[in-house]
């Protein structure tokens, strides 16, 4: 049985036919020489006809045809957005060319209205010659101010106060020796001594009251003088002072006492 002539697509005559055709010979073998691997996929590297004029194969083609759709899509839809938008825009101006003209136009209105009609607004004096968008007369404004500062330092004078009497409320011991040094300032006492010093002091007599001899909280012992305040020679130095409790200090009074001290106390604080 004679085999029939091999029939391809001719690209230049649309038409399939057999490859004798001289130009169909001649384009065919112009593009075995441009191709001498074969035809490939320019995305995937598949296989293709060597007469074909795509760059891709179907698959591919099929997807960039898609991506250019959505990427038209996308431009188109931009598009729109930039015309809505500059709308917007000039909408948005427009309004705020009118507001600003209304606003203008009432505010011309109202400073005329306040040239001729204003009025202190706490004795009614008139501010019509005023500069300014002023609500008081001169004086009024002068005794605000002076009231404001007033009831200010009043507030933190009270609030300083109250301060005070929450922290001695809060810490005895510390009244207690406010008092003791308004007592002593009071009758001139001279001399001094520190904290330092006392606790010194009643470390050395073993936290124990000179008179009954019990041990106590250094808190809860009393500056005892030897030589009493109310006598004149005495002092406020720690030479002059020992320990006692409330008790005992209470109920020796403003008598003279012997220095009821230990041995290394007075040696440490002799005068």
């Amino acid at each position: 049985m004679e085999k029939l002539p091999e029939k391809m697509f001719c690209p230049r005559c649309k038409m399939f036919h057999e490859i004798s055709h001289e130009h169909c010979v001649g384009i065919i073998s112009s593009l075995n020489r441009k191709f001498p691997e074969g035809k490939r996929c320019q995305m995937c590297g598949a296989g293709m006809s060597i007469i074909s004029r795509r760059k891709y194969c179907s698959t591919c083609y099929k997807i960039n045809a898609r991506i250019r759709r959505e990427y038209k899509d996308l431009i188109r839809d931009q598009k729109e957005y930039d015309g809505n938008k500059r709308k917007i825009n000039a909408q948005v101006e427009s309004e705020r060319y009118f507001y600003r003209k209304s606003v203008k136009k009432w505010m011309l209105l109202l400073s005329d209205y306040i040239k001729t009609h204003r009025r202190c607004i706490r004795c009614g004096y008139d501010l019509h010659n005023a500069h300014g968008r002023r609500k008081y007369c001169d004086q009024c404004a002068h005794d605000i101010q002076n009231e404001t500062m007033r009831d200010y330092g009043k507030r933190k004078s009270a609030e300083r106060n109250e301060y005070k009497r929450q922290y001695m409320k809060d810490h005895p011991d510390k009244r207690r020796e406010k008092d003791r040094k308004k007592t002593l300032k009071e009758k001139n006492v001279p001399g001094f001594h520190t904290e330092q010093e006392w606790a010194n002091l009643v470390e050395l007599c073993g936290y124990t009251c000179v008179f009954c001899l019990n041990k106590f909280d250094i808190n809860d012992l009393t500056r005892d003088h030897i030589i009493p305040i109310s006598i004149e020679g005495t002092s406020d130095n720690i030479y002059n002072i020992q320990p006692a409790c409330r008790r005992c200090n209470s109920s020796k009074g403003n008598r003279e006492a012997r220095d009821r001290r230990p041995i290394e106390a007075q040696v440490f604080f002799a005068d």
